[in-house]
């Protein structure tokens, strides 16, 4: 994402659906709440807001099985 590539492969949503795991009861981490969210770790780093989660969604379209 931070280079600008913008492919399916490269999407947000690739991103999100892989990244983005449950915990042991099966519940996916918040972008706005905890630090768990696997995007936090890097935009706190970088200390920029994240705001791409206005429009797109923060956690996987299909949950993992």
């Amino acid at each position: 994402m931070h280079r600008g590539v913008r492919t399916t492969q490269h999407s947000l949503v690739a991103c999100i659906n892989c990244h983005v795991t449950p915990d042991a009861a099966g519940n996916y981490p918040s972008i706005k709440e905890g630090s768990e969210h696997f995007c936090r770790s890097c935009h706190t780093y970088a200390a920029v807001s994240i705001d791409c989660f206005q429009c797109h969604a923060s956690q996987p379209e299909t949950p993992s099985e």
